[in-house]
């Protein structure tokens, strides 16, 4: 659910709330024999929910900046996991040939990805944030000119 306004012509305002109800069943395959095979695995239900909003403002006539943030959950197992992620960016137009841009964002990743890259069996496997295994955070800067 998504909504947009737009107090004054400098302002463009979106605001909205996710949710997603995932269903993850990691799975072991074990060979008996040349043609027989045995999968198990049990079914680990896991909920996320986040609400952000995001105001892009024409500053100047030169400098428009996107100031937004992002609330998220993530259950999974009689765990509760969260975060608060700010994120900013700028760019600011030397001229009309050159503007420069930078960029700062923190994010939280509530589900990872496992890969095995055996010569046999290639697998990509995802699997949900655990007390074993914490959700990730991260934080991205950048800067540049085009």
């Amino acid at each position: 659910l998504e909504f947009e306004y737009i107090p004054a012509p400098t302002h463009y305002i979106r605001a909205g709330v996710q949710g997603v109800m995932h269903n993850f069943r990691p799975e072991t395959l074990s060979f008996t024999g040349a043609q027989n095979a045995n999968m198990t695995g049990e079914k680990i239900p896991a909920g996320e929910m986040s609400v952000y909003a995001e105001d892009e403002w024409d500053v100047t006539r030169r400098l428009t900046m996107n100031v937004g943030l992002r609330a998220s959950a993530f259950r999974v197992h009689g765990k509760t996991y969260g975060g608060v992620d700010p994120r900013l960016s700028a760019q600011y137009r030397l001229s009309d040939r050159v503007t420069v841009k930078g960029s700062y964002a923190r994010m939280q990743q509530y589900i990872h990805l496992l890969s095995n890259n055996s010569l046999l069996f290639q697998t990509d496997l995802w699997v949900p944030a655990t007390g074993r295994i914490e959700p990730m955070n991260s934080t991205q800067y950048s800067l540049g000119a085009y």
